[in-house]
């Protein structure tokens, strides 16, 4: 899919999806999240206050 086609699908201008696919983008979340969804992505949030604890990271990084 061209960037004008995802451009099109999303109601925005070609050089905002550049922007976007080059780590330059700077605006709304929404627009983001609909580039994301029409990717077949999602964005999450999550929690930096806190360091996970070693169990936590032992069943990210589990090799069973």
């Amino acid at each position: 899919m061209s960037q004008d086609d995802i451009a099109s699908k999303l109601k925005t201008a070609r050089p905002r999806i550049s922007q976007i696919e080059n780590g330059r983008y700077q605006g709304s979340l929404q627009l983001l999240e609909r580039y994301l969804n029409l990717m077949g992505l999602e964005l999450t949030a999550i929690s930096v206050n806190r360091r996970p604890t070693l169990d936590e990271l032992d069943s990210i990084y589990d090799e069973d």
